[in-house]
């Protein structure tokens, strides 16, 4: 006879039952339409929010909930949230425990529309840290993977992921454990800026222990932070006069791929490989280690630290690999073209509590080097010592070199009240290598500095005597020259005089909106008196007195400039001139030399009226036009043969008795059709190359005479 089982056994037993009984009940009540129409109703009416889902399934004994087109809709925050699919798997032991213990969560086709975001209120009895710990202890979450998941913000930006993935022991939000967080494809749009990523990681390890004493949380994050192929796209104003390309070749493939073709100029380009930031975040400490940049053709390492207790921080950034200058964010700007390579080190120490409260000590250096426009002057060099006490930034030494020559500044930057006051003086530096800093213009010289800077940093006042042992435009020689700088109300001032020879000149440019090359407004006003002709062209084989003036309006990308420049007592290979003028005219890319009109010798008068054009672009300019009655010319500079100046010349019955000095004989008619092809030398004309057709050539001379009828090719 057996014995009856114990009643804790039947108990036992019981409960069993009647446990998996309510599972089971609860699995088909929770999956019927009625219950699940029931409890969406309810959660419309008593939180507030309009929820509707399809396909709700739930499986009580595995934990396994999903769904598919979810939307909750939440009208006082006029936000929407839509999810095409989901599937959460939970522990259901777990939430007899009151814990929510997720083993793993998947949704994708996620879309967040958020709509007014207000300044929250403060509650009165904010969570303290105990019922912090307490929420982080109650979510727990092994693993999440989300996929196309989009944020749309009320001022129309976007964020988007492709994917994320999170994994971490528990429990949620990482405390005491290991996390890691991946995105894939991230995409930010805003009205600012873009950005665009392959990938964003963070790794590593979160505490959140309790201070007994205080009552407070002390959080300890420790792990890396990784941005792999991060593109930022700056909005900026568009200068689609510039005809630069606003980034390098190397960057199209990628561009055209976010942005297609053409590739939009109304942004400012910067473009990384990898970014790597292993860091430390503590109660008493934060530090950056050996953080890594990948980027613009080098690389740059960086480190970093904050002690709380004595407000000590320390900084160090340099380069290991040369930035490529061609690839750093210089948009359009003529920087990008000024030098090969950058380098960058700044380091220092100090306290630091806020922005007035601070003693800090640094040294900055930054290094150009491979001079693009005048190597002979060398690489420029810019070193300084700055000391920040008290918000106000003391520039004890700024020195800034190119080749050996040195400007020298001092002075601070008070960052409370926004205003700067530096001093500065120069040695005679390279103008050409200043100059191509900021413009295209192409000025070869020196200049000497002297005066200040003062007032707000987003207004200031300068004044500086200025002077030149001598300075070109372009190929133009100048002579020397002395003057004085200005800047008021955002507006650049520049007059002076320069002196060549027994001639002289005066200058008067201004510049409105100095500081935003989009919107400068250029006004520039010459004027040269008996300058000698052979000096201001640099060549001995054209001589003559040079008097004119001329003005230049410039505006985003429109030119306009008038003048009149004359030549008298012109010998030209030894040929006389009477004299030589035009009108000058420049326009949008061109430049054209009208009514031009030359006096012979023997008071003969050729009048042009057909301009002479030149036409400029980025690889250099042509021109073309009549020279004499019955000569044209035409022909081509290349910037990339700066020395050389390619000529077609045709001439048609033309009267050529003017060149008659070059002869050994007396000649009374000379008359030619040919047509020549010219190199020319422009630093050494004894260089240049010339294949020249004569079709027809008649001398006529009271002793001799020259008749050429057949084509001779020399």
């Amino acid at each position: 006879m057996h014995k009856p089982a114990p009643k804790w056994l039947k108990l036992l037993i019981t409960l069993a039952a009647l446990f998996g009984f309510m599972v089971f009940l609860f699995h088909f009540l929770f999956n019927s339409n009625w219950f699940q129409q029931w409890a969406i109703g309810t959660a419309n009416r008593v939180i507030g929010i309009h929820v509707k889902s399809e396909a709700l399934r739930f499986n009580a004994l595995t934990g396994r909930f999903e769904g598919k087109n979810l939307v909750v809709k939440i009208p006082k925050a006029e936000s929407t949230i839509e999810v095409s699919s989901f599937k959460l798997i939970f522990n259901p032991w777990s939430v007899l425990l009151r814990k929510v213990e997720l083993f793993d969560a998947k949704a994708s086709g996620i879309k967040i529309n958020l709509g007014k975001i207000s300044q929250a209120k403060t509650s009165p009895n904010p969570k303290t840290p105990v019922h912090i710990r307490k929420i982080l202890d109650t979510i727990v979450l092994d693993k999440a993977h989300l996929g196309d998941i989009t944020f749309v913000f009320p001022d129309g930006s976007r964020l988007y992921f492709g994917e994320m993935k999170l994994s971490a022991t528990k429990p949620f939000l990482f405390y005491k454990k290991a996390y890691s967080i991946n995105w894939k494809n991230i995409i930010a749009k805003t009205q600012k800026m873009d950005v665009f990523a392959d990938s964003v990681s963070a790794n590593g390890s979160f505490n959140l222990p309790l201070d007994e004493k205080t009552g407070k949380l002390s959080p300890k994050i420790d792990g890396d932070l990784q941005f792999k192929k991060l593109l930022l796209a700056v909005s900026k104003t568009p200068t689609p006069w510039n005809k630069s390309q606003g980034w390098d070749d190397s960057l199209i493939p990628l561009l055209s791929s976010k942005y297609g073709l053409p590739i939009p100029e109304d942004k400012t380009y910067a473009y990384f490989d990898k970014i790597h930031l292993p860091f430390y975040v503590g109660d008493d400490s934060i530090r950056l280690r050996q953080g890594l940049i990948k980027a613009f053709g080098g690389q740059a390492h960086l480190s970093a630290s904050w002690e709380k207790e004595t407000q000590k921080t320390k900084w160090v950034i340099f380069n290991s690999d040369s930035f490529k200058f061609k690839h750093l964010p210089f948009g359009k700007a003529n920087i990008k073209n000024a030098f090969g390579q950058a380098r960058l080190t700044f380091k220092g120490e100090g306290s630091f509590k806020k922005i007035n409260e601070n003693k800090l000590e640094s040294v900055l250096s930054i290094e150009f080097l491979d001079n693009q426009f005048s190597p002979d002057a060398g690489d420029l060099n810019l070193g300084s010592h700055l000391n920040m006490k008290q918000g106000k930034i003391e520039i004890p030494d700024l020195n800034l070199k190119i080749g050996s020559k040195l400007l020298k500044a001092s002075g601070h930057i008070s960052l409370p009240e926004k205003n700067i006051q530096l001093a500065l003086k120069s040695d005679p530096l390279d103008l050409k290598s200043i100059l191509h800093l900021f413009s295209k213009i192409d000025m070869p010289g020196d200049i000497s500095a002297e005066g200040n800077m003062r007032g707000a940093l987003s207004n200031p006042e300068v004044d500086l005597n200025i002077t030149s042992s001598g300075f070109a435009y372009e190929s133009l020689f100048a002579g020397t020259f002395q003057g004085g700088l200005k800047i008021r109300d955002k507006k650049l001032s520049l007059s002076g005089v320069s002196n060549l020879g027994e001639g002289h000149g005066s200058l008067n440019l201004d510049i409105k909106e100095v500081f935003r090359s989009s919107l400068q407004v250029f006004d520039l006003k010459t004027e040269f008196v008996s300058m000698p002709a052979n000096l201001v062209l640099k060549t001995p084989v054209f001589q003559g007195i040079l008097d004119g003036h001329f003005s230049l309006h410039k505006e985003k990308g429109d030119y306009k400039g008038q003048g009149l420049a004359t030549l008298s007592k012109v010998t030209w290979y030894g040929v006389p001139f009477e004299k030589i003028s035009a009108k000058l005219d420049m326009g949008n890319n061109t430049f054209n030399l009208l009514n031009s009109q030359i006096v012979f010798e023997n008071q003969e008068v050729f009048t042009n009226t057909k301009p002479f054009a030149f036409t400029f672009d980025k690889n250099g300019y042509t021109f073309n036009g009549p020279v004499f009655k019955n000569v044209d010319l035409q022909g081509t500079f290349l910037n990339i043969k700066p020395e050389m100046l390619h000529m077609e010349i045709s001439a048609t019955q033309a009267d050529l008795s003017f060149v008659e000095a070059v002869f050994p004989f007396k000649v009374d008619t000379i008359m030619a059709s040919a047509k020549a092809t010219v190199d020319y030398a422009l630093k050494s004309p004894l260089d240049s190359e010339a294949q020249i057709d004569l079709l027809a050539l008649h001398i006529e001379g009271e002793e001799k005479s020259i008749h050429l009828n057949s084509k001779t090719s020399l």
